[in-house]
């Protein structure tokens, strides 16, 4: 207890000295809310116009509507400051970017695989695999033609 109370003489209160992360706010400007942007509402409907299409960007990167439009598309946005905006849509459209080519990696990826791979007729402990087997091609012809049910009707 004497060395808290030494710290808190020597350097002051821990909650005087930092605020959470982020960057320090203007004078006279609102504080953002206890929600952080990245788990905020705002950045959800922010990534969903970024992915629907509905803001667009042109070659640079750069919105081609105006920020202060973009802004005040939700009203979740104003709880934000408006000068961290353009850094955290240029994030969200780095991210997305980043999203997409490593999907389309992916299937690259999974298309040379299987252009180089057999499919396994067995699974990793040496039974055969149902999937596209002969014997799924066979029940699904007895299905077509109801034999299963005419199997039922014998047995009961």
């Amino acid at each position: 207890m004497k060395a808290l109370s030494y710290i808190r003489k020597r350097i002051g209160h821990h909650h005087d000295l930092f605020d959470g992360p982020g960057e320090p706010l203007p004078k006279g400007k609102q504080t953002e809310p206890k929600i952080k942007w990245r788990h905020s509402r705002a950045r959800v409907l922010l990534y969903d116009d970024i992915e629907r299409g509905v803001l667009q960007f042109d070659d640079e990167d750069q919105p081609m509507i105006s920020l202060k439009d973009i802004y005040a598309m939700h009203p979740e946005y104003a709880d934000y400051l408006f000068v961290n905006f353009e850094r955290r849509l240029i994030a969200l459209k780095d991210l997305f970017d980043e999203l997409i080519r490593r999907a389309d990696d992916d299937i690259a990826a999974l298309e040379n695989y299987m252009a180089n791979h057999e499919i396994s007729e067995v699974n990793w402990l040496g039974m055969i695999q149902w999937q596209g087997s002969e014997a799924q091609e066979y029940v699904i012809e007895d299905i077509d033609e109801d034999a299963h049910l005419e199997s039922l009707q014998s047995h009961a």
